[in-house]
């Protein structure tokens, strides 16, 4: 954002545009089930979505984040940057940094979207970020540029693109995001409707766990008598009148719907690119797999959510003067692979492939004097005469 339109937003000019709205977020969607209307609030109570959208939230409010200035050393870390403050300690006056995370990246998984309008200073500095709802925010573009006409409290008009970060996944117009929960709507009204089926079954009095056969019609009175037994004998009857006691197995209906809640919880899995392991799914998971899908997590499914927190940060909360850097912290969710690293920067060390300074930076730490120079094993050292020497 430059200065003109920090000032402009700073005095509360909003500037009349002529939009054409580029399309809602759709709320809600039908399933190949008639019966089964998905929403987002419908979705949250299938405790798949619920557990994969507090999982990634979690995730991401809880990691490190940084603002860093360039300098000639590389990047030293700047604490007392006005958008480090508001990214870090005191994001509005409201709101935790912890819950201001957890509920932005709620938005950006379950709508798609996400949104922080910027509340900044006479100098053009952001001085609080305040979230709105997805529900709240229409997204326009005209004439090339983008605006945003909000309808929350406190917070209506219509706002030119620096003045709101705008966090958006998979997009098919790289205006705004598509809504996960819609667009996966099939997938996800299954589970619903096999967690509604299992409620219903065992409302109704779960399995059938035998019945008793006769060849022919019993009496009233004797069906009375024989009931009689069954209560008073902890359901295990003295039979009588030729009456047979058979076992009922399970019915396949319920043997399916077990099935088909671990496939949902798969397709879930899928949806929101988390290892089936994280939401209970342990039917394929050990040891060694499960440590290496946590460091998968970590790759390719936190990276590029962070990475799109990091460019918008970067593009909005920074004077055009300014040479700054956001940054949020990975290490702690890679830290199982930290073995890993070791040997790696062990190796290009000792081959003389990097500096110490080098794989600092690697570490996200600051440069330290004298540590530049290259070291070489000596058992690695070039053969020839001025190395005997």
């Amino acid at each position: 954002m430059n200065f003109l339109d920090r000032a402009l937003n700073k005095i509360g000019y909003v500037r009349s545009v002529d939009v054409e709205q580029k399309g809602s977020v759709k709320e809600a969607a039908s399933t190949i089930i008639p019966s089964v209307r998905v929403n987002n609030d419908t979705a949250l109570k299938f405790t798949a979505v619920f557990s994969a959208i507090r999982l990634r939230s979690e995730n991401i409010a809880s990691l490190p984040k940084r603002v860093f200035k360039e300098t000639s050393n590389g990047k030293v870390a700047d604490l007392k940057h006005p958008a480090s403050i508001v990214m870090r300690e005191r994001p509005n006056g409201y709101m935790n940094v912890f819950t201001f995370w957890e509920y932005l990246n709620a938005c950006l998984d379950g709508w798609g979207n996400a949104y922080a309008l910027i509340e900044t200073d006479g100098r053009g500095y952001p001085i609080a970020l305040h979230p709105l709802h997805p529900r709240d925010v229409s997204v326009t573009f005209k004439d090339r540029e983008k605006y945003f006409k909000v309808s929350a409290t406190g917070f209506s008009g219509t706002y030119v693109d620096g003045e709101i970060c705008h966090f958006f996944s998979l997009s098919n117009d790289g205006i705004s995001g598509i809504n996960p929960i819609s667009y996966n709507a099939d997938a996800i009204g299954l589970g619903i409707s096999a967690t509604q089926f299992g409620k219903d079954f065992f409302e109704s009095g779960g399995n059938i766990k035998a019945v008793m056969e006769a060849e022919g019609e019993v009496a009233q009175d004797a069906y009375e008598r024989l009931k009689e037994q069954v209560k008073n004998n902890h359901n295990t009857p003295i039979l009588e009148f030729g009456i047979k006691y058979r076992t009922v197995g399970i019915a396949p209906e319920a043997a399916q719907m077990l099935q088909t809640k671990l496939f949902s919880i798969q397709d879930i899995s899928r949806i929101f690119n988390i290892p089936p392991h994280m939401l209970a799914d342990l039917s394929h998971a050990n040891y060694s797999t499960v440590e290496q899908q946590n460091i998968l997590f970590g790759q390719y499914s936190m990276r590029p959510t962070v990475k799109l927190y990091e460019v918008e940060l970067e593009r909005k909360l920074f004077l055009d003067t300014e040479d700054y850097s956001v940054k949020f912290d990975l290490k702690g969710l890679m830290r199982g692979d930290s073995q890993a690293r070791a040997n790696y920067y062990n190796m290009m060390l000792s081959t003389g492939s990097m500096s110490r300074n080098e794989v600092r930076v690697e570490e996200g730490l600051e440069r330290v004097e004298g540590l530049d120079e290259f070291l070489v094993a000596l058992n690695m050292g070039k053969n020839d005469e001025k190395t005997k020497q």
